[in-house]
């Protein structure tokens, strides 16, 4: 556990690399029955720590398939990262479905009153959508793109 050194009235936000040759869990603090379900791998993500996620991807390859909580996949989390190593990683596996609609993107639209919606693209959208061309690449080289695959942006379109 981390403990400050002088009490202050203002809280930190904290950082640590966990490296173990064994598989672990991780429990929060604040309330012990809950476990922290592969945030750590997800983490190295958004945090672009490569080497970390190159670690963990090869010790507990079975954490290829996990999901964020808005069910993301880890190639998306990449390709909206615009980590095109990560990409490149992920696709070698050849466990990957380049074609899940998943990325989540949330949207405030005002028209004639004002609406949330959230919309779900695959990543070969993502990346057409940002011009990010050498991901788009990476992608479609794979060979597993279905170009035909409809965003919910094309099926709730402009209301």
């Amino acid at each position: 556990a981390l403990q400050r050194v002088k009490k202050s009235n203002y809280q930190d936000e904290c950082f640590i690399k966990i490296l173990c040759k064994y598989e672990f869990e991780l429990f929060e603090i604040d309330e012990p029955d809950d476990k922290i379900e592969d945030d750590l791998v997800i983490l190295s993500i958004l945090l672009n720590e490569e080497e970390i996620f190159y670690l963990l991807i090869r010790k507990f390859p079975s954490k290829l398939k996990i999901k964020t909580s808005e069910k993301e996949t880890l190639l998306s989390l990449a390709v909206q990262q615009k980590n095109i190593k990560l990409v490149k990683f992920l696709l070698d596996f050849n466990v990957i479905d380049v074609n899940e609609a998943d990325i989540f993107l949330f949207f405030f639209v005002f028209i004639q009153w004002t609406s949330n919606f959230c919309l779900f693209w695959a990543p070969i959208h993502f990346a057409a959508s940002e011009n990010l061309v050498e991901i788009a690449q990476l992608l479609l080289n794979t060979g597993k793109v279905n170009l035909n695959l409809k965003t919910d942006d094309d099926i709730y379109h402009h209301f």
